[in-house]
């Protein structure tokens, strides 16, 4: 989650975990956290209801999940592990001695870090002690969206265990408009895009730069990048283009990511490895998803609510992962590579089309918006967590 990366690698944040405040408000945090819990348990227990553990809440917990899977947001009441039924955990467990599910958020693959494996090389040499943790008793099924992650899980472990995959909306949506809110605007002038982008080279801001400044006719459009870490030679050229607006700030607050959303048009949400929350809350507001080819792209624009850009390379590709590229950075090394010898051309020209195809067809616009809402309904909090609770009372009988 390149978001978390971005905030650490701040001054403030480099500060502050050198001072050790970070843990020193983690720690007071989750201590109220449990404690809240434990009040809560005793209501749950005397009422024998569903008890489940998820993770505490944290500094490095992505916005988008604190925003979703905690507070008014969370399917019931989280409880502390000695006091859960079953637990949830994202990634890889924490625990085994109690019945759980994983939520594999980047890929399939994430539970080879409970065996101490880190690096793409590390975890292929893990794929026995993976399937074997998914095999056991205790492991009920691994969490998933309707994007890649099924195919990644064929290719490495067949279908013996496929029981064990759980389909859930996984985007949880908090619908901000009602579809007959959309409108067709009748003329081309001044489509405006957004991209909210966590980090300059692994989001492509320089590939949609460059396929931006391609645009044949912009009409009045407008593209606003909200990215923390463009270089400041980057933001010297970009001060004379009137058509685009940088702006700076990470994590993005509530009301100024609000306030982008909903004064955009189209959703920009390109990456070279992972990501989607960027997507989601652009689908939220009704917008065309404009991303690249990678395992989620299809789960982004499932309901043909966008366009996907093809980029030569996936970082997760099967048959290449934990083979090719022992990191993101040495992947990124090769897509930087690729992009200097015009291996993204096509995917630079195929960005600019698509580009101009917003601006110059308003009921493709409208369309699309109208597609995504239908998308951020389906994937609405409310039945995701209609899913969940299913899917807990499965695990636990």
């Amino acid at each position: 989650m390149s978001i978390q990366i971005t905030r650490s690698k701040k001054l403030i944040h480099r500060i502050q975990a050198k001072l050790r405040v970070d843990k020193a408000y983690d720690f007071l945090s989750q201590t109220y956290q449990k404690y809240k819990r434990q009040q809560s348990h005793q209501v749950l227990s005397s009422q024998r209801a569903l008890t489940v553990f998820y993770h505490l809440q944290s500094l490095n917990t992505h916005p988008y999940i604190a925003e979703r899977m905690y507070g008014h947001c969370a399917p019931l009441a989280w409880s502390n592990y000695s006091d859960a039924d079953i637990a949830h955990f994202l990634q890889q467990p924490e625990h085994v001695a109690k019945p759980y599910f994983v939520e594999p958020n980047d890929q399939i693959l994430t539970p080879g870090v409970y065996f101490g494996a880190k690096k793409p090389f590390e975890i292929i040499k893990k794929l026995d002690d993976i399937k074997s943790l998914i095999g056991s008793d205790n492991f009920k099924g691994m969490l998933i969206g309707d994007d890649g992650l099924e195919a990644q899980f064929i290719h490495y472990f067949g279908t013996e265990l496929i029981h064990k995959l759980y389909k859930y909306p996984q985007m949880r949506c908090i619908p901000k408009k009602k579809i007959e809110e959309i409108k067709c605007h009748a003329d081309q002038n001044g489509r405006r895009f957004v991209f909210l982008a966590s980090d300059y080279k692994l989001k492509a801001i320089d590939l949609l730069i460059e396929s931006w400044l391609n645009v044949r006719q912009l009409c009045g459009a407008t593209l606003t990048i909200a990215c923390p870490n463009i270089p400041a030679s980057e933001l010297d050229k970009l001060k004379s283009i009137k058509s685009i607006k940088i702006i700076k700030d990470a994590p993005l607050s509530t009301k100024t990511k609000k306030i982008l959303l909903s004064g955009a048009d189209i959703s920009i949400c390109l990456t070279h490895v992972d990501g989607g929350a960027n997507a989601w809350e652009g689908i939220e507001y009704g917008h065309p998803i404009i991303t690249s080819s990678y395992h989620r792209s299809d789960y982004l624009t499932k309901n043909q609510n966008g366009a996907v850009i093809d980029f030569p390379n996936q970082f997760y590709r099967l048959g290449e992962y934990g083979f090719r590229f022992n990191s993101i950075e040495d992947y990124m090394a090769h897509v930087e590579f690729e992009m200097s010898q015009g291996i993204y051309d096509a995917a630079k020209t195929s960005l600019t089309e698509k580009i101009q195809a917003y601006i110059d067809h308003p009921n493709l616009v409208y369309e699309q918006s109208v597609k995504s809402l239908q998308l951020a309904h389906e994937q609405s909090v409310a039945k995701s967590n209609e899913r969940l609770l299913e899917i807990y009372r499965q695990g636990i009988n």
